[in-house]
Order: C-alpha cells, then sequence, then structure tokens
C-alpha cells in the first residue's frame, strides 16, 4: 500500500488525486488534467503512445489500445460490439454487457443483484452495494479523522473527499 500511494499518488498531498509520470521526460504530475497541460506546454501536446492509423496521442498504452481497437474510425478493423437483441453498436464490450443487463434482463433480477440481503436497500451497481454493506453494515466501520484539521468521518472515501479541501486541487467541474 506505501509503495502504490509513493508511486501513484502524493500521501502528503492527496490519496485522492494520481500522480502520472509523463513517459516522455519522466516528471511526475498530479491530475489528469495537469498532466495533459504538461504534456501541451512541453512536448507539443504528445502523449507517448501514437495510434497508427489516425495519429492522435494518448497518455497511457491501455487508453490508445481501447481507442485503436474500439474508437478509432481510421481504423479499418475496428471492432464496434453488436447487441443481439436491438442490434445497437457500442464502442466498448463493458458498455454493451451493461446494456443488455439494464435493457434486455427482467427488471427485478438486475434490482435483486444490488439489493443489500441485510436491509434491503436497492443501489445502483454491484461496487455501490459492496461499499454500503462496508460502511453500514460492517462491524470494522470506526470513525476516521482528518490527519489535518482532526474532524471526523465515517469512512474513508469521505475522508479522502474531505482532503481535497486541504489541497487546493479542485478535480470536480
Amino acid at each position: 500500500y506505501r509503495t502504490h500511494c509513493s508511486v501513484f499518488h502524493d500521501p502528503s498531498f492527496s490519496l485522492t488525486i494520481r500522480k502520472y509520470h509523463c513517459k516522455i521526460c519522466s516528471i511526475a504530475v498530479l491530475g489528469k488534467e495537469n498532466i495533459m497541460k504538461h504534456a501541451a506546454q512541453m512536448h507539443d501536446g504528445k502523449g507517448a503512445y501514437q495510434c497508427q492509423f489516425c495519429k492522435k496521442f494518448f497518455l497511457r498504452l491501455n487508453y490508445l489500445e481501447m481507442h485503436r481497437t474500439y474508437g478509432c474510425s481510421a481504423n479499418p478493423q475496428r471492432a464496434r460490439p453488436l447487441c443481439d437483441f436491438c442490434g445497437r453498436k457500442f464502442c466498448q464490450p463493458q458498455k454493451l454487457k451493461v446494456h443488455i443487463k439494464r435493457m434486455h434482463s427482467d427488471m427485478a433480477d438486475v434490482l435483486r443483484d444490488f439489493q443489500c440481503k441485510l436491509c434491503s436497500k436497492l443501489l445502483g451497481s454491484r461496487a455501490a452495494l459492496q461499499r454500503h454493506s462496508k460502511e453500514v453494515h460492517s462491524r470494522n466501520s470506526a470513525v476516521v479523522s482528518c490527519p489535518r484539521c482532526q474532524k471526523l468521518f465515517q469512512n474513508r472515501s469521505n475522508l479522502k473527499i474531505h482532503m481535497l479541501t486541504h489541497s487546493g486541487v479542485r478535480p470536480f467541474k
């Protein structure tokens, strides 16, 4: 965890904002917007990875691969996942899976997947259900305090959001 935080975050500044490493000059920059600005100012807008079809640049290899496989209109072999039920095309296989589950499944089954077994609350996703169970029903849901101002929070995610007030970084528009 400590190694992860030192590589991908700045623990003294914020654990909620990701640290990006420029693939061209290796400088570490906090926040996606800031690494894009860095690339624009220092490297003529170029990231480290370029699409061979449309010449667009990407900061990360997985972004390039996703773009090249599903999103690049200049790629003649681009895959467009297709819904067998309604014929709608999607840019990513994951979006097709979500579409089929939400649009072509019995709604009762979909809702039951995200319903809390302890209090019957309906949540919007499996991640939200897991977070709800951990925060509301876990015996270990101890109160955590801000290391800078000692304000108390019911869980770590609320503390992480609060830490933004100390950082000066405003990631939300």
